[in-house]
């Protein structure tokens, strides 16, 4: 009877990065086989040095002997893929969403220390600028001291 990939014996160990090893165990009397969880078949991972390990000898035997697991391996694999690409167009792009953009847009608690510096750069600026701006009508007028009224 195949199992699906959701049962507890398909887990996939999170320090591979291959989503084909959710289908296999490592043997441990020769690192350089591993076992098929499906159907305890013994498949070769490369030569018996650790730098010639790769897994597509164990993509062969999910293709050719368990198909419908097969398939399943390339869905999630497709997944990744397009998870790893929005992932990557997103941080090369900058570009935010809807939710961290709302999120950077709420403003400070007043004790919070970034308000705080706003607040105080905002007072020096208005404690050193004469300027008076105001609107009147659908203009906006200056007044500087010694200097009489201008319009923006």
């Amino acid at each position: 009877m195949r199992r699906p990939l959701a049962t507890p014996i398909m887990s996939r160990d999170s320090r591979q990065s291959s989503f084909i090893w959710a289908y296999f165990k490592v043997n441990f009397k020769d690192l350089s086989k591993v076992n098929c969880k499906i159907c305890k078949a013994c498949i070769s991972r490369g030569r018996k040095h650790s730098r010639s390990y790769n897994t597509s000898n164990l993509v062969q035997h999910l293709r050719c002997k368990h198909i419908v697991e097969y398939g399943l391996f390339q869905a999630d694999k497709r997944e990744k893929e397009v998870a790893a690409e929005q992932t990557t167009s997103a941080a090369s792009h900058h570009v935010l969403t809807l939710d961290a953009m709302l999120d950077s847009k709420q403003p400070f608690a007043f004790s919070d220390p970034r308000a705080i510096s706003w607040h105080k750069a905002i007072v020096e600026v208005m404690a050193l600028d004469v300027t008076t701006i105001f609107h009147c009508g659908r203009r906006w007028i200056s007044t500087s001291s010694g200097q009489g009224r201008t319009m923006l």
